[in-house]
């Protein structure tokens, strides 16, 4: 539960960033794609969790 905290944390400080970025920018496609991983990562933690419930 912990690891999902932590990424709740990184997965917000990576939305704040991309919200200031000039869309359409490399820096602003890199953040996007970050968050997503990260939102996957969390996805798959959250499902192996209940899975095993």
């Amino acid at each position: 539960m912990e690891e999902i905290k932590k990424l709740w944390v990184l997965i917000d400080y990576v939305q704040e960033k991309a919200k200031k970025a000039e869309v359409g920018t490399p820096e602003h496609r890199a953040l996007l794609n970050e968050w997503n991983d990260l939102l996957n990562k969390q996805y798959e933690l959250l499902e192996s969790k209940y899975k095993k419930s």
